[in-house]
């Protein structure tokens, strides 16, 4: 597509708009890629100047017959100032000839049509709900143009929709501008179907979210989550029809280990994974020793930091074994080399709050995949690409970030592999419990200007072992299987564990904020 930008006009109900809205409109202003030329009100309260403008885009103002047209007056306003797309951000059905005249139609977000938003979702009892960008065409028919899969805020309705609307503040400028990179997307149209929620629905959507209630609040105060490292001789084949069989490490007292992965150090097989001690606000990175298939031995702790570590994902190049744990709390993607022991030679990120980054090499380029914690629950929904020639050289953004948002299986889970010349990747199941299962994903489109994959894959912790509640890391290395489980337990005493947990990180706030503070420039004056 040979142009720089997409027009748009905008159509909202009142200039005292949901906060969402004055972001999104914001949003659109700044982008490059977006030429904003009016924002009309329909049925406002109060009237709009003819000199009103919002960083420089003129208000104007616009009637309707019913819900589902405009008069007559608006129309003709409308057809005599073109625009590429009509956003409409409002419970409006249009219908008639606007939904013909902008070149790419008239966009709208799907949940705003409903009488109810999101009802649906909690009379099913699903534990992700659906949020779509969509083109409206006649007869109420749509066609989605970006859609994600956020996790359900299981006892408040109200809450939820909140959450969701601020998740998609940029997705119009984000779809603009993918449409100038790829051209229109050509997913199908399908039918609306607006079902009303009855008195009984209601009725039992807030008996089953007042239960949800309870359940959660039992889970913050006594229940803990365990994780452990355990392996076996299965390959993805046999996972995938007999499940999954694992041998696990022996459980610490105090201690839980996760995120698991494989290297040679020369001489043997290592295991590398998270430690969590109970005692410490931190988790660090530990190694085991393994040889000829025999449990692991030669246990130590490898990597420390004053943040967060974990996921320490490794990779090979060039004879050299890396590595590269997650410290989002560092806001930074640090590369560890081995040479005996581990130590720091690039960067890969800054300023970025990268989860669980994995990078691999594919179709002659590298490949880093990661969520980022941004706030909310987007370090397990939102997919973030990013790319380079060299492991060692420049990271670029794909332009398309976040190129997913889909909290079944976004967040990585393990090391990517090519099977029949298809590149996979394990991503986390998030839906139901973090790190409640395995997608394998098939990716069937790859480059700087695009991404899509389907899930191919799905591995279920084995319910009988006694880690039957989750499992979020897998890895394929020298025949044998890599993974980890979880193990949900309730008790009094977790309830002063979380206590305990809860002043560690406060403590370790304050001791930050100290820091900040002695670092801080005085303000004292000197003459």
């Amino acid at each position: 597509m040979n142009r720089s930008t997409i027009t748009f006009g905008v159509l909202i109900e009142d200039v005292a708009m949901p906060k969402w809205q004055a972001e999104m409109i914001d949003h659109l202003i700044a982008s490059p890629h977006v030429d904003v030329h009016y924002l009309m009100t329909i049925r406002g309260k109060k009237s709009v100047s003819e000199t009103a403008s919002w960083g420089g885009v003129p208000w104007v103002s616009g009637t309707v017959v019913t819900d589902v047209h405009l008069t007559n007056d608006t129309m003709k306003w409308l057809k005599e100032h073109p625009v590429d797309v009509l956003l409409s951000l409002g419970k409006w059905r249009w219908q008639g000839a606007i939904i013909d005249f902008p070149a790419y139609g008239v966009w709208g977000f799907r949940h705003q049509w409903e009488k109810v938003p999101f009802f649906q979702h909690y009379r099913e009892r699903n534990s992700e709900s659906e949020v779509m960008l969509a083109r409206l065409f006649h007869d109420e028919d749509y066609q989605s143009l970006k859609v994600g899969y956020r996790h359900m805020h299981p006892f408040s309705r109200r809450r939820h929709q909140r959450a969701m609307e601020e998740g998609v503040v940029e997705w119009p400028a984000q779809a603009a501008k993918d449409i100038l990179i790829n051209g229109y997307p050509d997913s199908i149209v399908v039918s609306t179907v607006y079902d009303d929620p009855k008195v009984a629905d209601r009725l039992h959507v807030v008996l089953s979210q007042t239960k949800h209630l309870g359940k959660e609040v039992l889970k913050k105060a006594f229940a803990y989550e365990y994780w452990n490292v355990g392996f076996s001789n299965q390959d993805l084949s046999s996972i995938s029809q007999e499940g999954v069989s694992l041998r696990f490490l022996k459980e610490g007292k105090h201690h839980y280990y996760a995120d698991p992965f494989f290297y040679n150090d020369g001489e043997n097989w290592r295991i590398i994974a998270e430690e969590m001690d109970h005692h410490e606000p931190n988790g660090f990175i530990s190694e085991w020793v393994m040889r000829d298939g025999d449990e692991p031995t030669e246990y130590k702790r490898t990597l420390s930091q004053p943040h967060h570590m974990s996921y320490p994902y490794i990779v090979h190049h060039d004879g050299t074994t890396y590595c590269i744990p997650e410290t989002s709390e560092a806001k930074s993607v640090v590369l560890y080399q081995w040479s005996g022991h581990w130590k720091v030679v690039k960067t890969m990120l800054h300023d970025f709050a990268a989860v669980d980054a994995t990078v691999t090499y594919y179709d002659d380029q590298w490949w880093m995949f990661c969520t980022k914690a941004s706030g909310g629950n987007s370090h397990n929904e939102e997919l973030h690409v990013f790319y380079a020639d060299d492991l060692l050289g420049d990271w670029k953004e794909h332009p398309l970030n976040p190129v997913k948002v889909d909290v079944r299986s976004s967040r990585s889970a393990g090391t990517p592999f090519v099977m029949e010349e298809s590149l996979y990747r394990p991503s986390q199941d998030c839906s139901r419990t973090y790190g409640g299962a395995v997608v394998i994903n098939r990716i069937v489109a790859l480059s700087s200007e695009q991404f899509r994959e389907e899930p191919a894959y799905r591995l279920e912790p084995d319910p009988l072992s006694d880690y039957p509640d989750g499992l979020h890391t897998v890895s394929f290395v020298n025949g044998v299987a890599l993974m980890d489980g979880k193990r949900i337990e309730y008790h009094g005493k977790h309830l002063l564990r979380k206590i305990h947990r809860f002043l560690l990180a406060r403590a370790k706030r304050m001791k930050k904020r100290e820091q900040t503070l002695k670092e801080k420039p005085s303000d004292a004056f000197f003459s």
